[in-house]
Parts: C-alpha cells; structure tokens; sequence
C-alpha cells in the first residue's frame, strides 16, 4: 500500500513541477533578458528537480526548493562567464490603441534594459520579489540570504531602477510608483 501511495504522491510533485513551469520562466527571463537562455535554465533546472525529487523531505518547501535549484544553475551559468544575449522586446498584442502599443512596448525594453544593467545581486531579488511575488522570507531562503539583506538589496535595486527610469521621457512617476511598495 506504501508503494502505491508514493506513486501518486510522486505524480502530483511533478504536476506541481510542472505548473510552476511558467514562473520559473518568468524569473529566469528577468535574471538573463534572453528567452532562450531562460529556457534552458528552466529546463535544467527542472531536471535537476525531477532527479532529486525524491530527497525532497518537506513537500510544502517544493516551490522554494525548485528556485533554488534555478537560482543555482543561473549562477553556475554566470560563474562559467558565459555572455548574456540582450533582451528581446516582447510586445502584447492584446492592446488596442496604436500609440498605447508603442509606448508601451519601448516601456517594456527600457524597463528590461535598466533590470538587466542592475549588478546580478539586486537583479535576482527584484526578479524574485517583484515579479516572482516572493516574500521577503522565501527570497531570503532561495538566496541563502538573511532577510534584512534582502530588504536593502531590493531596496538599492527599486531606487535604482527608478532613477534610470524616470530620465528617459516615456517613463513617468505613475508609472514607477510601484517600486517605492513595501511587501
């Protein structure tokens, strides 16, 4: 009976897994700026997972733990010294209103640009926080990193990127303000 309560626990971790797919993306995509890479970390890091899912002990530290293993495989990635692509401009083809569409595509590149000028240290706990709603807990678990050192990262990294984004035209106050939240 053991064995056959184990075989659907094990199915659904890899179904979890692989919900988190999109995510994982996300955060990688905002580590590298390039879509290929992010894909390739994620695929890595997803087989790292895959393999060593049976040594995960707490079920419920399933998505922390499978951001770790990205977080690691994003920094082995840099250690090697390996060269960033630039980040492609992703548009959403969803808007309606020509100018809204250019505006809003030269926001996207600029506000990658600026992430992808951040040193990796800040640009990994903003990807983390901001875009992969971490808490400030789970970012600091991720990252082997105590709290309050992930509070004044974000901290550097949001005032940053706001003094980047405000010079340039296309970027207003409103549309920044966000970065100034406390989680």
């Amino acid at each position: 009976m053991s064995r056959l309560t184990d075989l659907f626990s094990n199915k659904r971790h890899k179904q979890r897994l692989a919900d988190l797919r999109p995510k994982l993306y996300r955060v990688a995509l905002g580590w590298c700026g390039s879509p290929s890479l992010a894909d390739d970390l994620v695929q890595e890091a997803s087989y790292k997972a895959l393999k060593s899912l049976g040594k995960l002990e707490e079920v419920e530290a399933l998505d922390g733990w499978v951001f770790k293993i990205l977080s690691n495989c994003y920094r082995d990635f840099c250690r090697k010294g390996q060269t960033q692509e630039t980040p492609e401009e992703l548009v959403d083809e969803r808007q309606k209103n020509p100018e809204e569409l250019i505006d809003s595509a030269d926001l996207m590149v600029q506000v990658r640009s600026a992430v992808a000028g951040l040193k990796q240290k800040h640009r990994e706990i903003i990807v983390l926080v901001d875009l992969g709603g971490f808490s400030y807990t789970e970012t600091a678990a991720i990252l082997n990193l105590p709290i309050g050192t992930v509070m004044s990262r974000l901290n550097r990294a949001r005032q940053q990127l706001k003094q980047v984004l405000l010079k340039n035209p296309v970027v207003t106050s409103q549309n920044v303000s966000y970065m100034e939240r406390v989680k």
